[in-house]
């Protein structure tokens, strides 16, 4: 069964609680925070996720996390200056760890992520106009829990947040971002319906549902949010030509 988020469930609730910290508080550590908020629901399977900012030398510049597993095995990175997050975040690299406890990669840091419960991880750089920001990251109690689905979900996610936190550090303009942390909350929106479209028509589970918007976002070379805006606009379209009358809510 798949796993919602209340930012999923209540988007509108999401973006009135960002609006007014934007209004107060126009900082990068803001704009981790939202993101790292929107993030945690993206992945069903994640325990929570994480964002952080480094700069050329990979030195921390600032970190947030929307569960104390995913702080927890985050700042082992730092502290031990060793694992996944880093790797991706210096060497531009998806790093993802199917399981941890025989990960032979960063053995110091997955032996205690492993005392922690911490299972699997995925990390991905925020990349944008040719500079390194950092890393978005994803955990999971459970081996196994993040494939090319995930890979591709969180990487579509990194692109969007790597312009939101490139822009927000160099503008003031909090409107400016709310704007925008809107726009992205619409897109989750869109996706969301396109996968109760394709459930709807072939009769299949929600995660089999997102997994076909996935597929045809793959082979289209298309960002999630045009493919899922084309099924909904074909529905509307269907309905049209059968001379459904079709209310937008």
């Amino acid at each position: 069964m798949e796993r919602e988020s209340p930012q999923a469930d209540e988007p509108a609730v999401l973006v009135a609680r960002v609006s007014g910290h934007l209004m107060t508080r126009q900082t990068v550590d803001t704009a981790v925070e939202l993101v790292v908020a929107l993030a945690a629901g993206i992945v069903p399977d994640s325990v929570g996720a994480g964002v952080s900012l480094v700069d050329d030398s990979g030195r921390r510049l600032t970190a947030a996390a929307s569960d104390p597993l995913v702080w927890e095995a985050d700042q082992l990175q730092y502290d031990l200056d060793e694992g996944p997050c880093l790797v991706a975040a210096l060497d531009r690299v998806v790093c993802r760890v199917d399981d941890i406890a025989t990960e032979p990669r960063w053995r110091r840091w997955c032996e205690r992520a492993a005392h922690l419960g911490v299972r699997a991880s995925l990390s991905v750089p925020l990349l944008t106009a040719g500079r390194c920001l950092g890393a978005v990251k994803v955990y999971a109690v459970e081996p196994g829990a993040f494939g090319e689905r995930e890979e591709h979900l969180v990487g579509l996610f990194a692109e969007q947040a790597a312009v939101l936190l490139a822009e927000v550090s160099s503008r003031d303009d909090a409107r400016w971002f709310g704007d925008r942390l809107t726009a992205a909350l619409r897109d989750r929106d869109a996706v969301a319906t396109a996968k109760g479209v394709l459930a709807e028509r072939g009769h299949v589970d929600p995660d089999t549902a997102f997994a076909q918007l996935v597929s045809l976002s793959h082979r289209d070379r298309a960002p999630l949010r045009d493919v899922a805006r084309a099924v909904v606009r074909s529905t509307w379209d269907d309905h049209h030509d059968r001379g459904v009358d079709v209310v937008d809510r």
